[in-house]
Parts: C-alpha cells; sequence; structure tokens
C-alpha cells in the first residue's frame, strides 16, 4: 500500500471548493490531508467550517474540532513556554500570598469604631407608645 498523497488531496479538495463552497464533505477531506500534512490551523479551520454547516449534526467532525484544537493549544503553549522570559510575581500577588498567612481576626473588629456612630434607627410608626420627644399631645383614646 503506498503512502497517502495529502498534497494531492488538498489540491483536489481545494477545486471541488472553487466550484461548491459549501463542500462538506470536500471541507472534511480536506481537513484531514491538511492535519496529515500537520498544518493544524488550516485543518482545524476547515472543521469547523464543516461542523457548521453541517449544523452540529456530524459528530465525527465536532470530535475532529477537539482532537486539533487540543494539538494546536499543546503545540502553542509549548512555544510559549519555551520562549517566555522569567519574571518576578507582582506585588498585588505576594501580598496577597502573604495575607494568607497572617492570624485572622473578627470582621467585626475593624468595624466596632463605625457602630458605635450609626444613628438607631426610627421606632415603628405603628407603635401604641408615647414618643416623649414628639411635639403631639396624647389623643384620648390612648390614655
Amino acid at each position: 500500500m503506498s503512502p497517502p498523497k495529502h498534497d494531492l488531496v488538498v489540491a483536489d479538495c481545494d477545486e471541488a471548493l472553487k466550484l461548491d463552497p459549501k463542500y462538506v464533505k470536500a471541507l472534511n477531506r480536506r481537513a484531514i490531508a491538511l492535519e496529515g500534512l500537520e498544518r493544524y490551523r488550516e485543518a482545524l479551520r476547515d472543521f469547523t467550517a464543516a461542523t457548521i454547516l453541517d449544523r452540529f449534526q456530524n459528530q465525527t467532525t465536532a470530535n475532529a474540532v477537539e482532537r486539533v484544537l487540543k494539538v494546536v493549544a499543546t503545540k502553542e503553549a509549548k512555544e510559549t513556554l519555551e520562549n517566555r522570559e522569567p519574571r518576578l510575581p507582582s506585588y498585588t500577588f505576594i501580598s496577597a500570598y502573604f495575607a494568607a498567612f497572617r492570624p485572622r481576626t473578627s470582621f467585626l473588629l475593624p468595624l466596632l469604631p463605625i457602630l458605635f456612630f450609626l444613628p438607631l434607627p426610627p421606632p415603628p410608626a405603628s407603635s401604641c407608645l408615647p414618643n416623649p420627644l414628639s411635639p403631639k399631645p396624647l389623643s384620648p383614646h390612648l390614655i
């Protein structure tokens, strides 16, 4: 059995897609060939287009999108990590890290000075008790 000729498949599918850009079978075949050629970004584009045109009904194509996306993400993450310059963590991160080891106090303790200066809520309006600060005279039926 001869090895697959992925470059010829890509060329044939290109011609078929020039005639009908929504030809899903050609998109799938070209995506498989591109994946064989390790042109993963182009394969991902074709698999995604085929999945959308199929209205997400073809599970094989949807699985292929996930498979190729995983390859692309792994490859790019590896490149990013290899080419990244080392740097120190930010001041905010270090502060938050060390704050995690401080002894915890009650969350109300810092609020105690504020609590003493808050006004008391007014008594309910339906209270039958007379308010000594009220300028109104008492009504005869309450006495």
